[in-house]
């Protein structure tokens, strides 16, 4: 059990790492080695967790496309169709995590150090829906004012 958890509203993913995804059940749950930033709004402060994970539970995988970094790479373009493939990636750095209402699913944009067939950066863009998120963490590594 997390000493902390939240629904969100105040946790940035912004250039965090995914180093881990573990498939759990019906649940996914996103390891953050480095932790992830937790904002304070009332003190202008944000903590930067140890580790931490984000559970999405009753996942739902929709898709994740893949497509080069540079115009310098190979020309790729792959459409995932299931979440096993990403359970290779050596990490993804996270760019983005939105809500889509119109569509009620959520778009992970990233970007990987290299693809599960070793062809170089790739960035990401993966689209599921879940009935909830849990961030989780123990403790903070370091608090600072914004």
């Amino acid at each position: 059990m997390w000493k902390y958890q939240s629904n969100g509203s105040d946790i940035s993913l912004h250039d965090k790492v995914i180093d881990k995804i573990i498939v759990d059940g019906r649940n996914v749950k996103f390891i953050f080695e480095d932790g992830f930033d937790v904002y304070f709004p009332n003190s202008n402060s944000v903590g930067i967790t140890t580790k931490s994970q984000l559970v999405l539970e009753n996942f739902i995988f929709i898709n994740c496309e893949l497509s080069p970094t540079t115009t310098l790479q190979q020309s790729f373009y792959e459409e995932i169709k299931t979440i096993e493939p990403l359970l290779a990636f050596d990490g993804i750095e996270v760019l983005s995590l939105d809500f889509q209402h119109s569509k009620n699913q959520y778009l992970l944009k990233g970007k990987t150090v290299f693809n599960y067939k070793k062809e170089g950066e790739a960035f990401l863009i993966m689209a599921f829906s879940c009935e909830k998120l849990i961030y989780c963490w123990d403790d903070y590594s370091e608090k600072y004012t914004i």
